[in-house]
């Protein structure tokens, strides 16, 4: 398969993987059932991103570091705009200089959560969901990162 219709396959899947996750966190919240589906969603996403390999993998983290910082964006609140602009330039940097910037801002996300504000009604199981969901995945870049699961892409993105 031709690199480029190879990479441009993996974005169009994150791409769907980011839109039903926010689907489904959303269906999740409606339910009632945000807590309960936190840890199994941060384990299944962690297996599904795994599969796409360590450079595509470490992309597709980005962008969900990206969409974690979207997290509180329906408050309307310009705290949150703040955040999504941190949380986009984490993604960023995580994804071409090091992962310890995407572990840092998905074990660092559960403090944002705790920060006092008014929440929607839908959104007042997030902050313990979040504590389920978000550490894992940070716990797991960092773990990654430090194996060297991205040695190839970190050294690759330095000449």
């Amino acid at each position: 398969m031709h690199p480029f219709v190879r990479r441009l396959g993996v974005s169009l899947a994150i791409l769907a993987l980011l839109v039903g996750s926010g689907a489904g966190v959303g269906a999740a919240a409606r339910a009632g059932r945000l807590i309960p589906v936190a840890f199994p969603f941060a384990l299944a996403l962690i297996l599904v991103l795994r599969r796409f390999g360590a450079p595509a993998e470490r992309w597709g983290w980005a962008a969900f570091t990206l969409w974690l910082g979207s997290t509180y964006l329906a408050t309307g609140g310009s705290r949150e705009t703040v955040a999504l602009a941190a949380y986009g330039l984490a993604g960023v940097l995580g994804a071409v200089w090091s992962p310890y910037i995407l572990a840092a801002a998905w074990l660092l996300h559960p403090v944002w959560d705790f920060v006092p504000r008014t929440l929607p009604v839908l959104l007042t199981d997030l902050p313990t969901a979040c504590l389920l969901f978000d550490i894992p995945i940070g716990a797991y870049l960092a773990w990654e990162g430090y194996r060297g699961r991205w040695a190839a892409r970190q050294q690759a993105t330095t000449r």
